[in-house]
């Protein structure tokens, strides 16, 4: 992945001038950017490829996906017996992107619905995944909220090298220890990126 921050943007807000910690720096950025990911349940950077992925949509015209970067290279397939194999493509004019105007906002597309006239409809009563969707996944850019959340957390997992077994030092009660978990700053700029957990 490429990491939603880089080791000059942190070394600038720490003032660091030489090189001596560059390669652990890296290190924060890339691991700051996989909790990320892993905090919102999805990644922000755009596929360079496009992939096949199956969802089981919610009703015959309606079908929740993973964030869709770009309508290039867009597919979208059903299983219409059942047999675990997508051998129907729907048109392009049978069906709409939502959120509207997701490009012009720099956001990802995230649900397909069919329009009224389609040829065919989603078999959503289908125990499997009866859709499949080929697209390059993830969003158009990084949203700034989140680099700005990778820069936090990276500096956080940065300055955790200068503390001894987590102690960060001593306070009114007690020790005051550095924690892996997502920093409240970073969690903060991130609450409104976070899917719903599954399961």
């Amino acid at each position: 992945m490429v990491p939603y921050c880089t080791p000059a943007e942190i070394k600038s807000q720490l003032g660091i001038t030489d090189t001596d910690d560059d390669e652990l720096i890296g290190l924060a950025c890339e691991a700051a950017s996989e909790q990320i990911d892993h905090h919102c349940g999805q990644t922000f950077n755009a596929d360079t490829a496009a992939t096949a992925r199956t969802f089981r949509p919610e009703s015959n015209l309606w079908c929740e996906v993973d964030p869709i970067s770009t309508t290039t290279g867009l597919v979208v397939k059903v299983d219409d017996d059942d047999d675990g194999t997508a051998e129907t493509t729907i048109a392009t004019s049978d069906y709409v992107l939502r959120p509207r105007n997701a490009s012009a906002h720099g956001v990802p597309y995230t649900e397909v619905f069919l329009v009224p006239s389609a040829a065919s409809l989603f078999p959503h009563l289908s125990v499997r995944d009866a859709v499949e969707v080929t697209a390059l996944w993830g969003w158009p850019s990084v949203p700034v909220s989140v680099q700005q959340a990778a820069r936090v957390q990276a500096t956080q997992l940065y300055k955790a090298k200068d503390t001894a077994f987590g102690v960060a030092g001593f306070g009114d009660f007690g020790v005051l220890r550095v924690q892996a978990r997502m920093n409240p700053v970073a969690a903060a700029l991130l609450a409104g990126f976070r899917l719903p957990a599954v399961g």
